[in-house]
């Protein structure tokens, strides 16, 4: 079975310490069983805004 906090608590930390990244905010999540999802919004170190599904 797959370990779904550990994943997306693997994925929010490899987002806080990246270099391209200044802030984060997570807009909307979801932990089931099965499977995880966050969408987060993304200031990027270039003055540009992203938002990713993860």
């Amino acid at each position: 079975m797959i370990d779904v906090r550990g994943y997306l608590d693997e994925v929010r930390t490899r987002l806080a310490t990246s270099a391209a990244i200044i802030a984060i905010d997570v807009v909307t999540e979801q932990e089931l069983s099965d499977r995880g999802y966050f969408r987060a919004r993304l200031s990027l170190a270039i003055r540009l805004s992203c938002e990713i599904p993860v």
